[in-house]
């Protein structure tokens, strides 16, 4: 997938999940600059492709309308829905994400989806961008570098090298032969055969350190065919919680937590959920995805950890 056809997508999905306005095909053409200069037929065509992509990557794209009165379907993406699935990334696929993670941390392509927002603000229709951050949030500015060098190391079947942190901070050298990207629990991780370890393992991309080292040459491993990074996941991640957080969540929102919950109680204020977990700042980091729809009730450090995390994700200090 080339890096323009990237650049396309990145911004339709950006214009149709930062509004709950239905959005023509005419207000998409008008305001996405990729889709101006085409004739009617070639835009409807292209349209239609993109979308198509879209949907095969995980994004729920709704039809409506706005209004009875209106004549002519929109379309626009729900965010809560598109952080639920658990997709196991292809390396073409595992580009657009290279993309993502960088609008929001002032690359290149962030003045373009700034000037279609704007465009949308233009024509009177309502923007949401104050939730669009979550997207990425899980993705730290050396998160994003290493998508892209496993991006480029998977397609080239290279071994990489790269410091990682643990849940204490502490570093430690990793060399990996990577298979693909997954995103598990709203959290990104690069899988792969671990060569130190000698054994298939998941690594989370915000606790990579710097940007991975390609160390081996071009075709230097085969990817299995019975390789599954969610099986993985499946055994590396389904421990018990020792902890417990009771969280006021919206209803029909936050379904990863409610599949966790020992317990979920109906309130006029929301579901009260209790939801067991290990890791404080992993935990903390999952929650804060949901935004608004989860809130800490208790215990005390997990509030103040995301209350943190989101300030620092909404840029106060």
């Amino acid at each position: 997938m080339s890096r323009r056809k990237n650049e396309r997508l990145l911004n339709l999905l950006f214009a149709l999940m930062s509004t709950r306005t239905y959005l023509s095909r005419s207000t998409l053409k008008e305001i996405l600059e990729e889709y101006q200069s085409l004739d009617q037929s070639a835009f409807e065509r292209k349209f239609e492709r993109d979308k198509d992509d879209l949907r095969s990557l995980g994004v729920p794209i709704e039809v409506g309308r706005n209004s009875e009165n209106e004549d002519v379907d929109g379309y626009r993406v729900n965010l809560a829905d598109i952080q639920l699935p658990e997709l196991d990334m292809k390396p073409e696929e595992g580009a657009i994400v290279a993309v993502a993670a960088k609008v929001w941390q002032g690359s290149a392509m962030g003045d373009a989806v700034t000037t279609t927002l704007r465009k949308l603000q233009t024509i009177g229709i309502d923007v949401e961008t104050e939730s669009i951050p979550l997207l990425t949030a899980e993705v730290s500015t050396g998160g994003s570098d290493a998508i892209e060098a496993f991006v480029e190391s998977i397609q080239m079947r290279r071994v990489v090298t790269f410091d990682y942190a643990d849940s204490q901070g502490a570093h430690t050298s990793r060399t990996l032969q990577p298979w693909g990207l997954l995103n598990w629990r709203d959290r990104w991780y690069v899988g792969g055969f671990d060569l130190v370890r000698d054994e298939p393992r998941l690594f989370r991309l915000s606790r990579i350190v710097g940007k991975p080292k390609a160390t081996g040459k071009p075709d230097g491993y085969e990817i299995p065919g019975d390789a599954s990074l969610r099986d993985i996941a499946t055994k590396m991640f389904t421990t018990v919680g020792d902890r417990e957080a009771i969280l006021r969540l919206a209803p029909n929102r936050c379904q990863t937590l409610r599949q966790k919950a020992r317990a979920i109680e109906s309130t006029p204020s929301g579901d009260i959920a209790t939801v067991p977990f290990s890791d404080l700042e992993d935990f903390a980091a999952e929650v804060c995805s949901f935004g608004s729809a989860a809130l800490v009730q208790e215990p005390a450090d997990l509030k103040e950890l995301v209350i943190s995390k989101l300030k620092t994700i909404a840029g106060v200090a």
